[in-house]
């Protein structure tokens, strides 16, 4: 079995009411300072009232909707310390504080590579559930996915489990078991002049979330630990 998880994608999401996605262009975020001077856009930017889209070359791209705006990076040709969605997301709360934020949430996306697909259904069907008649239902091999919801001091981890396949340019499809993390953090109760702070202080610990969210996959989910997780999952908190 796989020893640890590969993390591809890193996404601070922040929700606002009202948002306005048309604020977002790169002028204005080159002039705040919100991106550097020197990103360059992929392809040309999406313009709609209700969707603003930014797709740079260093793999960051942003989103922003009426309800949310959503800093997004992969990491698929570069390491995962060397991040800038966390500066840019900052930047952006301090250039805008006016905005009526709610939430923030950290989320991350991995995955475990499995020699073939019956390898990674294998997983799912017998070291994350329970054996059963209903296993052996239908035709075929059944497929799984699991939604967890974990409590944890700062807040609350959703993670989700399911079979997916890899595709990489110029390269065969890869079965894969996909493990995608939600840290959600609530400022609707926070003073709205004291929100962007208590925003821009959780995302200076998606450092800390990455490593809990390693911790999880590589030590409860995979390796020896995770041979034996099947009897904990009643324990997880909602």
């Amino acid at each position: 079995m796989p020893e640890s998880v590969d993390i591809q994608e890193l996404a601070l999401v922040v929700s606002a009411k009202n948002n306005n996605p048309t604020v977002l262009n790169p002028d204005m975020l080159r002039y705040s300072g919100i991106i550097p001077t020197e990103w360059e856009l992929a392809r040309q930017p999406v313009y709609t009232n209700e969707v603003v889209q930014l797709v740079f070359k260093n793999g960051v791209s942003l989103l922003s909707q009426t309800d949310r705006i959503a800093f997004i990076e992969t990491f698929s040709e570069k390491p995962l310390d060397q991040a800038a969605t966390p500066m840019s997301a900052t930047k952006y709360l301090e250039t805008l504080a006016h905005a009526d934020y709610q939430a923030l949430g950290i989320n991350l996306r991995g995955y475990v590579p499995f020699k073939d697909a019956e390898s990674a259904a294998d997983y799912l069907s017998t070291q994350l559930l329970a054996a059963g008649p209903w296993q052996s239902f239908g035709d075929a091999q059944m497929q799984a996915a699991l939604n967890l919801v974990y409590t944890i001091e700062s807040g609350r981890l959703q993670l989700s489990v399911s079979e997916a396949t890899l595709q990489l340019p110029e390269k065969e499809p890869s079965p894969i078991v996909l493990f995608s993390a939600n840290f959600a953090y609530s400022v609707a109760e926070t003073p709205e002049a004291e929100r962007p702070a208590q925003l821009i202080s959780q995302i200076n610990t998606w450092e800390s979330a990455v490593a809990m969210y390693r911790d999880l996959i590589d030590n409860h989910f995979l390796g020896d630990a995770g041979k034996t997780a099947t009897p904990q999952l009643a324990g997880v908190g909602a």
